[in-house]
Formats: structure tokens, C-alpha cells, sequence
């Protein structure tokens, strides 16, 4: 069986919100038909019509591809009729047609199924391009292969999360985990779950060390970003209760949540631990 997982570092495509899009292609369409109808039998601009095709299949998924492709369809058709001339042969018009019709289809088709493979492609990625941090599912893979092993051998698993201020300094994921990397061991991780946050498994720690380690990681964000404000939360599993690495997380989600809401960045950190 092949690992889907890989070390490509795929930046993710730039992509047009749902209401842009479609405010795009409610422009477009209507300028390329208007186009179109002015350039008379002079020349086609059939191939333009690709263009919405490709950012409806790209941006808003197959449906919207082919329902973009239909329309873009049904406008070629209705400029042909109306420049047809009289008493002309049918059948190359209906040609025409059906020949534009498939090439608009399989456009959207195509353009779908490559969006779809890239973003399996980010998706199977181990490594976060933004940050150089494990990628969140890797890093889930990873949790629940040490959660196990701390439950089969009644070892300390700790987790601490980390909040990035939303801008100014410090708040570039690459910085801070260029500068968090040097203050762990080779055995632990860090990883990106969200945006702004930040996660450090940290193997056969017990509480009283994570905490220790945050607190260094505070220190060391503090000299690098002077000013810039996070916040940390902490949780320690203690090897003898059946918690599995979906409640590591939630705790410690929830560990920084009570920091940042009760406390603030610059406040003692919160921790939980479970006996």
C-alpha cells in the first residue's frame, strides 16, 4: 500500500471568495454575450468563453462549472441563431453547436478534477508551506500514534498550544517556529492547527516540564518579538486514564481559551493535568 503522505511543500492556490466569484461571472458572461453580438460573424469569441468557465469549475466546484458551461453554451447558441442566415444548412449549425457545448463541459470537468487533485495534494502534505511547522494532519496522525504509546506504557504526553497575535510583530508563523525549534527536543513537534495557533507535543513530559518549556517558549518569543502578546495553554496527559489524543487537544484548546478570556497574554499560564 502506498502512503499517500509526502514532503512536497505546496503553497495553496489563490482563490476567488464565493461572492466575488460570482460577481465576476455575472460580469463577465453578460460582457462577453454583448461582445460577441457587436463583432457580428466577423470572428468568434467562443474561446473567451472559457475563461468563466474555468474560474466557476475553479473557484465554486463542479456544479457551478457546468452550470456556467451550459449558460456560456446557450449564449453561443443564441448568437448563432440570430447571425444565421437565411435558408442556411442546418447541420453545421447544429454541429457548431454540440462541438461547443462538449468542449465547454469537458473544460469545467477538467478544470474541476485538477483543483480537486491539488488540493489532495495540500491536504497529504506533511510538512505546513506558510510556517515549515508539521501540517495538521500529519501532526493528528502523529498525536494519536504517542497517545497510544503513552496509554500502552503509562508514559506523561503534554501538549502545549500557543496563540499568535493576529498582526504586527510576531505574528509571522514562519518566525515563530524558526524561533520555537532550537527550545525543543528532536523526539517532539510542532505544529500548525489553525492560522494563529500553534501546537508543541512534547514526548514522556510530565505537567511540571511542559509548564517549564512554555514558559521558555514565552521568554524566547518575548526577546524575539519585543511586545508582541500570546497566549499559551497547557495540558499534560498522566499516562493512567483512557484519554485519547481528540481530548488532548480539546483540553488544551480549552486551557488557552481560559487564559485568553480570564486572563491575558502576559498572565501566568493555564494547565490542566489528568491524574
Amino acid at each position: 500500500m502506498v502512503d499517500p503522505h509526502h514532503e512536497l511543500r505546496s503553497k495553496r492556490p489563490w482563490t476567488l471568495g464565493p461572492r466575488s466569484g460570482a460577481a465576476v461571472l455575472f460580469a463577465l458572461l453578460p460582457a462577453l454575450l454583448a461582445l460577441e453580438w457587436i463583432s457580428g460573424v466577423a470572428f468568434s469569441l467562443h474561446l473567451f468563453y472559457l475563461l468563466p468557465v474555468s474560474l466557476a469549475a475553479w473557484n465554486l466546484g463542479r456544479r457551478a462549472g457546468v452550470i456556467v458551461a451550459a449558460t456560456a453554451a446557450a449564449y453561443c447558441a443564441f448568437v448563432a441563431i440570430a447571425m444565421r442566415p437565411p435558408y442556411a444548412p442546418l447541420m453545421p449549425f447544429v454541429a457548431q453547436i454540440g462541438s461547443v457545448t462538449v468542449l465547454f463541459m469537458l473544460f469545467a470537468l477538467a478544470i474541476d478534477h485538477h483543483r480537486r487533485f491539488v488540493d489532495a495534494v495540500i491536504e497529504a502534505a506533511r510538512v505546513d508551506l506558510e510556517s515549515g511547522a508539521m501540517a495538521q494532519r500529519e501532526f493528528d496522525h502523529v498525536l494519536e500514534t504517542e497517545a497510544r504509546r503513552a496509554r500502552r506504557y503509562a508514559r506523561p504526553l503534554s501538549l502545549v498550544m500557543l496563540e499568535m497575535p493576529p498582526e504586527g510583530p510576531g505574528s509571522e508563523p514562519r518566525g515563530v517556529v524558526e524561533a520555537l525549534r532550537g527550545h525543543v527536543r528532536d523526539c517532539d513537534a510542532i505544529a500548525r492547527s489553525s492560522e494563529r495557533c500553534l501546537i508543541l507535543m512534547l514526548v514522556e513530559c510530565p505537567v511540571v516540564e511542559a509548564r517549564r518549556v512554555a514558559e521558555r517558549a514565552r521568554e524566547v518569543l518575548a526577546r524575539e518579538y519585543a511586545g508582541a502578546r500570546y497566549v499559551f495553554g497547557a495540558v499534560s496527559y498522566g499516562g493512567s486514564s483512557p484519554t485519547s489524543a481528540m481530548q488532548l487537544l480539546l483540553m488544551a484548546q480549552a486551557q488557552m481559551d481560559r487564559a485568553k478570556a480570564a486572563l491575558s497574554a502576559d498572565a501566568p499560564l493555564a494547565q490542566g493535568q489528568l491524574a
